[in-house]
């Protein structure tokens, strides 16, 4: 349980809703909401709503406690979401890469291919020594020279 009287985070260091939130509960008595000016407080359309809820009319206890664990549940919410997104973006992130590796490796696939090729058309080393100068199979090597042909 949070005791709003130990509240000492300024604005600034309020960042996360459920920040947010507790900073909004110390402004829950309709005496003084009407004193709360915060950027915090002005910036979240749940804190409008709850805000223009309280002035309409007095809260009993059960009223406040009941919002109050609505206004916990939308936090929940939009953190949920959020982490929704940034796992979407990394996603996305990571896709990206793995594409451009692969792009990467049918580059230096073709470059070995590429010099193996011209290994073959000199013609002065034998298939052996192309597939160790190379470091692939002997196989591939003559895979490579039935192309040329």
């Amino acid at each position: 349980m949070l005791e709003l009287n130990k509240w000492n985070d300024t604005e600034e260091e309020s960042i996360s809703d459920a920040d947010r939130l507790a900073f909004l509960e110390e402004f829950t008595d309709a005496d003084t909401l009407a004193l709360a000016k915060s950027r915090i407080l002005a910036e979240k359309k749940w804190a409008a709503q709850v805000r223009s809820e309280l002035k309409r009319e007095d809260l009993t206890r059960a009223e406040r406690l009941y919002y109050r664990k609505q206004l916990a549940k939308m936090s929940l919410d939009k953190e949920r979401e959020e982490d929704l997104i940034e796992a979407k973006q990394k996603l996305a992130e990571a896709e990206q890469k793995t594409t451009e590796v692969q792009q990467k490796l049918v580059e230096v696939e073709q470059k070995l291919i590429n010099f193996v090729m011209s290994l073959l058309q000199e013609s002065l080393l034998t298939e052996e020594e192309i597939a160790r100068l190379a470091n692939i199979d002997i196989k591939q090597v003559q895979e490579i020279k039935s192309e040329l042909n």
